[in-house]
């Protein structure tokens, strides 16, 4: 496995100024997060006197410092995806500057947990949670945990609290990774404070930026408590499982399938109901009937379901999730959906920022699954690999079912 180095000092400041998350402005001066920082950008050591680099061959130093010069090149969101396709992960990205106004965190599971308990604490934050397609970032504080019975097995499994409050988030920490520590300053000399999580592919998996002087405080004892012994800008990351090839769809057992369908009493059975059957969601939309499952029209009727869900003010929930976590927003669209540069985007004054790559839009569904309440729909976006990109939900109170308004909204969409 190859191994990344910390970049040049001049380099590195450029990469830190852009290379932060694509599709955020990361100069924004809107925080006033002024105090002196943990980190500064002071002139770090050149490459060939760095002890990061001891011992590369100068052909790799250019080879690493000619691929990063050429991601300043690229549209800021596309530079992952890019970077990836030269072998640099977004981790390799933030390893690059360790040392510099970059604080390596200790490695591993235990460190992304312990760190999430104390969210409160930071005050007010921006949570940013990413895929391929999807940019979601929310503000908002995060409430305290709170303790999970051992009897909320399903609960208990992703994370004790922060479910519903404006800083929602359901991580799987068994593939959390890598930790950083960033602090990166404005023209106007304005600190900026931020937390970094990566999975062990060195795919971002959550960003959490400090967004008032109360965090300040909290975000350096993180630091200090979790600050990796040793500072290396070693990024060993590990490849990815590959997917199981999906069952043929002449072996579906249709029937079997859409009869347990029907008899769903719970939209959260709809996972172990496609393991049941060994199908995927893809699979299971097309042979599902236009009762259960419709097509639509892509883009046109993604747009038409956010201006439609801010005309009529609509609570809704949008997932979106990445390879270990999963960030919801829960709430109104201010304002009308716009769209430029080949993204649609949702903003508005309640701190939502939701970006959505149209190329990445292969496939629109509007899906229906049964429940104790009665019947309740998503839309559901999927990509040209069959992932699911950003799903919305009706926003609806415990035991009641989904609104007129919503289901109204969902049969006016164009459909494929």
């Amino acid at each position: 496995m190859k191994t990344s180095r910390r970049l040049p000092a001049t380099l590195a400041s450029l990469v830190a100024a852009t290379v932060i998350l694509a599709g955020c402005n990361t100069t924004d001066t809107t925080g006033p997060n002024n105090r002196a920082a943990t980190a500064s950008p002071a002139a770090a050591p050149t490459a060939r006197t760095s002890p990061a680099w001891a011992g590369v061959p100068v052909e790799e130093q250019r080879s690493v410092t000619e691929k990063l010069a050429y991601l300043q090149t690229v549209d800021r969101h596309d530079r992952v995806r890019e970077a990836r396709r030269l072998g640099l992960s977004e981790a390799h990205l933030f390893a690059f500057d360790v040392g510099k106004n970059v604080i390596r965190l200790k490695d591993g599971r235990d460190t992304a947990y312990s760190i999430l308990l104390r969210l409160h604490e930071l005050g007010r934050i921006r949570a940013a949670a990413r895929n391929e397609h999807v940019i979601l970032n929310v503000t908002g504080t995060a409430n305290p945990p709170r303790q999970i019975p051992a009897t909320a097995e399903r609960e208990a499994r992703t994370f004790p609290g922060y479910f519903g409050a404006p800083i929602d988030l359901r991580p799987d920490f068994a593939q959390w990774q890598f930790t950083f520590a960033q602090v990166t300053f404005t023209r106007e000399g304005q600190a900026r404070r931020s937390l970094h999580f990566f999975d062990a592919q060195g795919r971002a998996v959550q960003r959490l930026y400090i967004d008032s002087l109360d965090g300040i405080e909290a975000f350096e004892k993180i630091v200090q408590d979790f600050r990796a012994d040793a500072q290396s800008a070693q990024v060993l990351t590990t490849p990815a499982e590959p997917e199981p090839t999906p069952r043929a769809e002449a072996n579906i057992d249709t029937a079997g399938l859409l009869a347990a369908w029907d008899k769903l009493t719970d939209v959260h059975q709809f996972s172990g109901l496609l393991a049941k059957f060994d199908v995927t969601r893809l699979q299971a939309l097309r042979v599902a009937g236009p009762a259960r499952a419709q097509r639509l029209s892509g883009p046109d009727a993604l747009i038409a379901l956010l201006n439609g869900i801010a005309t009529r003010q609509i609570e809704i929930l949008a997932f979106v999730s990445n390879s270990a976590n999963t960030q919801i927003f829960t709430g109104k669209i201010e304002e009308p959906t716009q769209t430029a540069g080949g993204w649609i985007r949702v903003t508005d004054s309640n701190g939502l920022n939701l970006l959505i790559q149209k190329a990445g839009i292969d496939q629109l569904w509007l899906v229906r699954k049964p429940s104790s309440v009665g019947i309740l729909s998503t839309v559901e976006v999927y990509n040209s690999a069959g992932e699911v990109i950003v799903q919305f939900y009706s926003r609806r109170t415990r035991g009641q079912g989904e609104s007129e308004t919503w289901r109204e909204l969902l049969a006016s969409l164009p459909k494929a």
